[in-house]
């Protein structure tokens, strides 16, 4: 037989004894207590308790952004696991585990390009890149180039100008006409379009 030492809602000890243990609790044999365990998680025949158990017994109250993990009983803890931030200094992507926060070196805001910088409020597209993206825009040759392309490259130059981002069919018909550009062996600079 089993025997639990408890000492206030925490499992000191479990005890393997064939007499009976006074001031012990006496387990059933296919309990699930381990000693660390908090008993307050645990039904009367010291299974352990789901989360959605324990929130309905008020034991736990995980929040928006937050979950319960199982530690000796159920943990309330941060989490943003399923939230998308960005680092300020790298634009890059930046994932969170269970328990960790976001703090003020990321973003909830998705940069709006990959050359974009982080003003302090928002993404910014540096004045050098716009510049030299015009530049490449403009030695394209515009004699072998059909309407529709020109009119995504005023489309893209009056984009890159404002600091704004190229819509995507804009993207679409670039991402075309520079598969035929290097199926013809023809260079064709454009901006950088990325899916």
């Amino acid at each position: 037989m089993q025997y639990a030492d408890i000492f206030g809602n925490r499992v000191v000890r479990i005890l393997a004894s064939s007499d009976e243990l006074k001031g012990k609790i006496k387990l059933p044999d296919d309990h699930q207590l381990l000693k660390g365990d908090d008993v307050r998680f645990f039904d009367k025949d010291f299974k352990r308790l789901t989360k959605e158990n324990a929130i309905a017994k008020q034991l736990i109250d995980p929040k928006e952004n937050q979950t319960a993990v199982w530690e000796k009983g159920w943990t309330v803890k941060d989490d943003y696991t399923k939230n998308n931030y960005w680092n300020k200094e790298t634009g890059r992507q930046v994932r969170f585990k269970i328990g960790e926060k976001p703090d003020d070196t990321v973003t909830d805001i998705p940069p709006s390009d990959s050359a974009a910088k982080w003003d302090g409020e928002k993404w910014e597209l540096p004045v050098e890149v716009i510049e030299q993206r015009a530049k490449d825009l403009a030695k394209i040759d515009l004699e072998n180039i059909d309407k529709e392309s020109i009119s995504a490259l005023r489309e893209a130059v009056v984009a890159l100008i404002n600091g704004e981002v190229v819509s995507e069919k804009t993207k679409d018909i670039l991402m075309a006409k520079e598969v035929e550009a290097i199926d013809k062996k023809k260079v064709l600079p454009v901006v950088e379009v990325r899916k």
